[in-house]
């Protein structure tokens, strides 16, 4: 019933460990680009070079990484040996921590410029050209199995236990398993809590700051509950072409037995 996303961007992704200097702010951190397209990275970004505890809470976290990161970084991708001579400008469009006792945060980046061959050549990598005609983009999500009535079969909601004035938020996931789910939100300016024009990082401190570190969490299967319990914002993307927001959920403890039994996943 449930399948995994595959990834929104056409442009072909590569696993690698490549070193990356990302300046922001006045200030230069040493991370790692964990994968890299023609158009995009996945950087994973030390507590340590960012100057922050490991166990710093969530909001606060999404709070600095704004401050930190800003709208616009610069790269030097493959610095050590290649020095300044593969340098981007990118925008942060992901924040996300998979498990609390990592002891780094990953922040995706959309490159401003796509890489060319000559540089592809310098990083030895086999990255598949972008066509000129067919810009990188995200994909249209693909949702799961629905209903033939208007109420999607599966949802998942957030909320405030300590404040009832806060309007829960109710999303239909892409993908759900024993331990999270994805979903994608839309545009940032149809959520409740959030102002349009918010980058990543933004949108990470709000959620936290409106429904709490580990929000509590209830997977509705055709009206009716199945499943409660607390669950974190584990990782927040937001695409730059057009303000959707991608969210990933981490559930504090795997779904019961009888859960996923009820909802068909592994």
């Amino acid at each position: 019933m449930h399948s995994e996303l595959p990834d929104r961007r056409r442009a072909t992704r590569l696993d690698c460990k490549i070193p990356v200097l990302l300046h922001s702010s006045g200030r230069s951190l040493r991370t790692t680009a964990v994968d890299l397209s023609r158009v995009g990275a996945l950087v994973r970004v030390p507590f340590a070079e960012l100057g922050l505890d490991r166990d710093i809470p969530l909001a606060q976290l999404g709070r600095e990484a704004t401050f930190l990161l800003g709208d616009i970084v610069r790269l030097d991708v493959h610095y050590e040996i290649l020095g300044t001579l593969i340098q981007r400008d990118a925008r942060p469009v992901r924040i996300g921590r998979a498990h609390l006792g990592q002891d780094f945060i990953e922040v995706g980046l959309d490159l401003m410029v796509p890489i060319s061959d000559m540089e592809v050549e310098f990083l030895g990598l086999p990255l598949p050209s972008v066509r000129d005609d067919e810009p990188a983009t995200w994909l249209p999500a693909q949702s799961i199995e629905t209903s033939s009535g208007n109420t999607p079969p599966l949802t998942v909601v957030l909320c405030n236990e300590a404040d009832d004035r806060t309007p829960p938020l109710r999303v239909v996931p892409q993908h759900l398993d024993r331990q999270g789910a994805r979903a994608d939100l839309g545009p940032a300016n149809r959520l409740p809590v959030l102002p349009e024009q918010m980058g990543a990082a933004g949108v990470l401190q709000m959620l936290a700051e409106t429904y709490g570190g580990e929000p509590r969490t209830v997977i509705m299967l055709r009206g009716e509950p199945v499943w409660s319990g607390a669950a974190r914002f584990s990782a927040v993307e937001v695409c730059p072409y057009d303000q959707s927001v991608r969210l990933q959920l981490s559930f504090a403890h795997d779904l019961t037995p009888r859960a996923t039994q009820k909802l068909g996943v592994d």
